[in-house]
């Protein structure tokens, strides 16, 4: 699986700052042995959309009502929204609890690489939907849920609609962690306006001192 060696190292906390010569082989060791195990899988759904200031609705009345602000900019001049719950699968969850037994650097080297590779994947199907709409819809920078004003709440609207658990096997916790913990969910907005589909999900994002925000 392709994914970006930079993101991983960041994850790692490294900031721009390359690993050093062990921490370099580990990441090789352990993308090889990830790389192998991993079984990406993803459910999707394309879904109405009515935005009224903060308020959105997706899906209609039996489907998902936001208040969010955050997202409300993000969707701005949109006409639908897909809805999409991505997953690597348990194995990078696995490994982790396997490494940390003997080798918390390894560990964290797992824990950061399963994080670059859901991005990765996340991105992979991106690019899959931009082909799908190409010519009709651009696509609005994907938004999840504990993004900004985006309440993690919505996590069990996402598992309502795209029936997350039966379909790829995911868990969501009283808390509303997702188990395999490398799932993603997103919402993605449907647009004819070209103006404004670059947008970092950073620049839409209040916390201005996130350990993880890009550049």
């Amino acid at each position: 699986m392709d994914f970006n060696r930079k993101e991983l190292c960041r994850y790692l906390g490294l900031g721009n700052n390359p690993p050093d010569e062990q921490t370099d082989k580990l990441i090789d060791l352990v993308t090889a042995e990830l790389e192998q195990k991993v079984t990406p899988r993803f459910a999707e759904a394309e879904l109405s959309l009515e935005r009224n200031g903060d308020k959105i609705i997706l899906g209609g009345e039996n489907g998902m009502v936001i208040t969010s602000r955050n997202l409300s900019v993000n969707l701005e001049g949109c006409e639908k929204v897909l809805i999409f719950c991505a997953t690597l699968g348990p194995a990078p969850d696995l490994m982790i609890k396997r490494c940390s037994l003997t080798s918390m650097a390894k560990a964290a080297v797992v824990q950061a690489a399963g994080s670059a590779m859901i991005e990765a994947y996340c991105n992979q199907i991106n690019r899959d939907f931009e082909q799908r709409y190409k010519g009709v819809y651009f696509l609005r920078p994907r938004f999840s849920p504990g993004y900004g004003d985006f309440a993690l709440e919505h996590q069990r609207d996402f598992f309502r609609l795209l029936g997350i658990e039966k379909k790829l096997g995911i868990e969501l916790s009283d808390s509303l962690l997702m188990t395999p913990g490398k799932s993603v969910t997103a919402v993605i907005g449907l647009t004819k306006e070209r103006k404004g589909c670059n947008i970092s999900q950073c620049a839409l994002c209040d916390k201005k001192d996130c350990a993880f925000r890009l550049e």
